[in-house]
């Protein structure tokens, strides 16, 4: 799996077009301005949640999330992701499940409703099943709620198509391809205002990619 695919297939969060999330527009919100918090942790998961989020590569390709929090049933909560990617085709998904805590960041799986249109016949029929559970289970893990006391406060705004936020929690952290071998160190600005897990920024120090908030709200 290529690097741009381990990017696309971890959503790194996160992160549109909407599918019922807020504005379909692409409008900049860059004069919205979001003050610092105390919070030492993400918000709680709730209804109505949803993020934008926008991955451009290097070489001009991009990737488009959106990722809204639905209905509860019974212990587990439904959550709509719609990815686009110039690259790699469309995966819609609905996934009943728990995200991953701090404590347990890989979260629970019950359920997944999958479309997969990557543009490739082969991929579509025969990896159908590894791309939709590789994705849920990226997507669960990613919105563990964060613990910002170990990280590094930014004393500079962060300014993102979501808006200028102040305050934000600054790590160093790695995604890792599925067979364990390379593991891709990004910096993350995380804010305790964005829903799951906080992330208004990210970037490799090589910036192959850059991932930003485009939106983000409750409904």
């Amino acid at each position: 799996m290529n690097d741009k695919l381990n990017y696309f297939m971890c959503g790194f969060l996160l992160s549109g077009v909407a599918m019922g999330c807020g504005s379909d527009s692409d409008g900049s919100h860059e004069s919205r301005e979001i003050a610092a918090s105390d919070l030492q942790r993400s918000l709680e998961i709730e209804e109505g949640q949803w993020i934008k989020s926008r991955i451009v590569y290097e070489d001009g390709s991009h990737d488009e999330i959106t990722l809204r929090a639905q209905e509860k049933e019974g212990e587990y909560r439904w959550f709509d992701v719609h990815q686009v990617s110039s690259a790699y085709g469309n995966l819609d998904l609905r996934i009943l499940g728990t995200p991953g805590t701090v404590e347990d960041p890989v979260g629970q799986i019950a359920e997944i409703e999958a479309d997969v249109d990557t543009g490739d016949a082969f991929t579509d029929e025969f990896l159908r099943d590894y791309l939709t559970r590789n994705a849920a289970t990226q997507i669960m893990s990613l919105m563990a709620r964060q613990s910002f006391s170990a990280m590094e406060r930014e004393e500079a705004p962060i300014v993102v198509p979501a808006g200028t936020f102040f305050g934000c929690y600054k790590r160093d952290e790695s995604l890792v391809q599925d067979n364990g071998e390379r593991a891709f160190l990004t910096t993350v600005w995380r804010h305790p205002a964005v829903p799951f897990s906080g992330v208004v920024l990210a970037t490799d120090a090589e910036q192959s990619y850059r991932q930003e908030l485009v939106d983000f709200g409750t409904e």
